[in-house]
Formats: C-alpha cells, sequence, structure tokens
C-alpha cells in the first residue's frame, strides 16, 4: 500500500534527461530515475515540444508507476538559466507589504525581463543591522506554464516549483557531513551545479539567502568521448576561474566562503576537480563526498542530487512552506530570525 504523505517526489528536467527522485518520511531515497531526451524536445532549457514529450512520458509510466504514485506530493525544478534573481535589502521599520513592493521595484532595474512578462517570488532573509534581505525570483511565464502543462497530468499534488540551486543547498543543510563549515553566522558556501551544456555558480548565506548566482554556457566546449559526454579543459578552466573571481568578490566584502561544493555529473571527472582545487584558499569537496544519505550512492548524488533535494521539500510541505515557489506567484519567503 503506497501513503503519498509519506513519500516526496523531486523532478528535474533539462536538455538531455528528466530526473525523477523519490524520498521517504522514514529517511533515505526509495527510487531515482532517469528518462533520456531526444534533440529538439527542450531548447535553452524551456520545453518546445510539450505534446512530445507528454507522449514520451506516458510511455515510462509503466516504468515508473510501480515506484512512482500520481498521488504523491511533487516539487519541479525550474533550470538556473532560466530564473533571473536580484538581492535587495529594505528597512527593516517598513511594513512588510511596503517593504516588497519597494524590493519588487528595484528588482525590476536589475533583472532584464518585464515582470509582466514572468513569475515572481520573493524571498525573505535575514536582517542586516537596521536593514532586511529580499531575494526577487522571476522566471518567464513560458517556462513555468510548459513545465506545469507537462507534468501536473502525471503529478497533479504538486506543491512548488523553485531554482535548482535551493534544491542543492537544502540536500547539503539536511545531510552534509560538515555541518560545520555550513553553520557559522558569517561564512558563505559556494555550490557549483556542473552540467555538460550549462553550469551554475552560486552563493548562499548560513541562512539559506541567495547572494550571487552566475549561469555558463559550455557550448560548444563539449565532446562526446566513449559515449559520454566529457567537457573540455577550457570550460573546467571557466568553471574554476568563476569560483575564484566569487570567492574574491566576497573576500573584499569581508564575507568569507568557507565551502565550495562542486554538484552535478560532470563535476565528478577528474579535470574539472583538478582544474576547481587549484583554488587553495578554501576547499573544493565533491557533493558526493560530502553528503551521507541512505539509498544513495556518489554517483546518484551528482546524477539526482538536485532532484533528492526538491523531494524533501514535496516531503515536508509545511516546514518548506516560507521558501519562494513560482507557483505562488509573489509569495514571501521568510528565514527565521536567529
Amino acid at each position: 500500500m503506497f501513503f503519498p504523505h509519506l513519500s516526496g517526489l523531486g523532478i528535474d528536467v533539462s536538455e538531455h534527461h528528466v530526473r525523477f527522485a523519490l524520498v521517504s518520511f522514514f529517511g533515505g531515497v526509495k527510487h531515482v530515475q532517469e528518462i533520456v531526451l531526444p534533440e529538439g524536445y527542450v531548447v535553452d532549457e524551456k520545453i518546445v515540444k510539450q505534446e512530445e514529450l507528454k507522449a514520451l512520458i506516458q510511455e515510462q509510466l509503466k516504468t515508473i508507476r510501480p515506484f512512482i504514485a500520481s498521488s504523491v506530493r511533487t516539487t519541479i525544478l525550474v533550470p538556473e538559466s532560466r530564473v533571473f534573481s536580484a538581492e535587495i535589502l529594505v528597512e527593516l521599520h517598513q511594513d512588510e507589504e511596503m517593504a516588497l513592493a519597494e524590493a519588487t521595484r528595484l528588482a525590476q532595474k536589475k533583472i532584464p525581463i518585464p515582470f509582466g512578462q514572468a513569475y515572481l517570488s520573493a524571498s525573505w532573509g535575514e536582517k542586516i543591522s537596521d536593514q532586511k534581505r529580499v531575494n526577487i525570483y522571476t522566471s518567464p511565464r513560458e517556462v513555468i506554464d510548459g513545465l506545469s502543462h507537462v507534468f501536473l497530468t502525471f503529478f497533479p499534488h504538486l506543491i512548488a516549483m523553485e531554482v535548482n540551486s535551493k534544491a542543492l543547498q537544502r540536500l547539503l543543510i539536511l545531510f552534509s557531513k560538515y555541518k560545520q563549515l555550513l553553520a557559522k553566522k558569517d561564512q558563505l558556501i559556494c555550490i557549483a551545479d556542473v552540467g555538460h551544456s550549462w553550469s551554475t555558480i552560486s552563493v548562499f548565506t548560513s541562512y539559506g539567502s541567495q547572494l550571487f548566482s552566475r549561469t555558463l554556457s559550455h557550448a560548444g566546449h563539449c565532446e562526446v568521448v566513449e559515449g559520454k559526454m566529457v567537457l573540455r579543459p577550457e570550460a573546467a578552466q571557466l568553471i574554476a576561474e568563476t569560483i575564484t573571481e566569487t570567492k574574491a568578490f566576497f573576500h573584499v566584502q569581508k564575507r568569507p566562503i568557507a565551502v565550495a561544493v562542486l554538484c552535478g555529473v560532470e563535476a565528478m571527472q577528474e579535470h574539472v576537480l583538478d582544474a576547481c582545487r587549484l583554488e587553495k584558499e578554501i576547499p573544493v569537496i565533491l557533493a558526493g563526498d560530502m553528503v551521507t544519505l541512505h539509498g544513495a550512492s556518489k554517483d546518484s548524488i551528482h546524477c539526482f542530487g538536485a532532484a533528492i533535494g526538491a523531494a524533501y521539500r514535496a516531503l515536508r510541505p509545511g516546514q518548506y512552506a516560507y521558501q519562494h515557489n513560482f507557483l505562488s506567484g509573489m509569495h514571501e519567503e521568510k528565514t527565521p530570525d536567529k
């Protein structure tokens, strides 16, 4: 018998795959599964062949349904390259509604997409002296609508839609072996989500507020070697240089980055790790070496890590209800005061 409230499902969509991760209330990963996508179904991280993708998933249901019921609570990830964000500081004494309106107005000056063409989600962060941090997240409506159109048919109990890096940050906070690296108030964590088409470098505070995000394109810098996608040295160097530049930027602000965590399948390629570890001043750790989670191997942490992190949000919707959610439009994310 399947009890949907005792499981959570995360879905991660890219140009090359759809990845599913099912986690249990009693601990650990119950099931992971990948559907490889034909070329052209998802282009520039947007689903362009929605009906064809629905038909493909329908065909795969016979292998999915024995493990994942339609009634399971679900979180869908929005590709980082399709999300714009801005960090805004508002006066602490302001009424929250007025502060949110002001943050939105200021964010529009920093974010290139017109907000009338996007879904927005606001995330309240920690207090800083007499101010408070607000993150405004936006994603084009056609991206969110496309994901909803395809997956709501099969998984109607959709709890949230969030950005990949937030799901990875949740995974690390919940299951890291090195929690002391993440817990200090004034230290930051850098998360590098490495893929063969795109990589994203993000920086979070210990509260979970996002301070920085940059997406890198690897177009023309990836090749097939013995049936596997391999990043070329120049792509690995770009990732390493971006981590180094990010570390230097926050060092000037006296906000040290405690650790850089490499996530994603391509992060396990030796030359990628070697290039990043040339940065001697902060530890660079593979997510698979950092996370301990029942039912998840090192390889599955790198392949399904974002989907697993998203699944834990679906598993505990009340606990994570304060976090940003594109389903809710303009939604407040309040970090508990510490």
